[in-house]
């Protein structure tokens, strides 16, 4: 283990379950929000409820996009549905993608989030603190052999999820279920700078 990384501790099914648990009563009206918002509006062909979808989501998770007008534009033009619908990991990777001026974005974070809000059971949300979550546990106990730098590669980053899954035993567990483990227990043992 690393100087400056915690011990974690091994995530039985009662550890995984105490922290959806904490995540449940501390977010629900975030959760239900957007459970509502997304279940109203749940195509991506309409430039106002995407807009919508995309300002809320911004907001509540605090993704950074700066560009939220483009962003829902972006996502407008990539006629997506189908492959949100089928679960593709490319759909993040177009989501994610986008030129402002003479630059190029890459939103991955929000565009792990975007689907993920849209087809829960086939998109894991990728984030800092589940990046560090997941790091510190392949450090630790050797769950799965990949490099930092595969977390923001998607598709590898939804099977090292599957796989942190199915080497603690979890499989009991939905991937939102693991999403709010790792992004809770995250914030606890890698807390942001003040």
């Amino acid at each position: 283990m690393a100087v400056g990384t915690p011990q974690l501790p091994y995530p039985t099914e009662d550890l995984v379950q105490s922290y959806i648990r904490k995540f449940d009563e501390t977010y629900m009206v975030v959760e239900r929000s957007l459970t509502k918002l997304f279940r109203a509006f749940p195509n991506n062909i309409n430039l106002e409820d995407v807009f919508l979808k995309v300002i809320v989501l911004n907001d509540l998770y605090r993704t950074a996009i700066w560009a939220t007008y483009q962003v829902a534009e972006h996502i407008v033009s990539l006629n997506i549905d189908h492959l949100i619908r089928e679960g593709k990991p490319e759909a993040v990777d177009m989501i994610a993608r986008i030129r402002l001026g003479n630059k190029i974005r890459n939103n991955y974070s929000f565009a792990t989030k975007y689907c993920a809000w849209h087809n829960p059971s086939a998109y894991p949300i990728y984030d800092m603190c589940v990046d560090k979550m997941l790091w510190a546990y392949r450090r630790q106990d050797q769950f799965d052999s990949f490099l930092h730098q595969d977390l923001l590669k998607y598709d590898r980053f939804r099977q090292i999820v599957r796989n942190f899954q199915r080497h603690y035993h979890l499989t009991t567990y939905n991937i939102k279920d693991i999403d709010k483990f790792l992004w809770l227990a995250g914030k606890e043992y890698f807390p942001a700078p003040r």
